[in-house]
């Protein structure tokens, strides 16, 4: 996670401030997964080694906060979009 190396940068250069980065995620799964520690019969087979945004969510270290899809900018290299809502959601005006 690149934002942990900022965030190590952060701690040498200014020790006295407090940060937490804010990620957003736009899978549902993984945003449950993320911020809920139970696991399912679905779930069950994720090795723990994969666990780190969850470990950084209970540190406090991670905000997380879930992406509409009416204003995922990722859709634009995802998925065909129409002219009208390309322009009108990601390109500048």
């Amino acid at each position: 996670m690149e934002g942990q190396g900022l965030r190590n940068v952060q701690i040498q250069v200014f020790p006295e401030l407090e940060t937490r980065f804010r990620m957003g995620i736009y899978n549902h799964a993984a945003f449950v997964m993320a911020t809920n520690p139970t696991y399912s019969r679905r779930t069950r087979h994720i090795e723990l080694r994969w666990h780190y945004v969850r470990d950084q969510v209970a540190k406090r270290t991670v905000d997380l906060w879930k992406v509409k899809t009416e204003v995922n900018p990722s859709d634009i290299m995802t998925k065909p979009l129409a002219s009208d809502i390309l322009t009108k959601k990601h390109l500048p005006q």
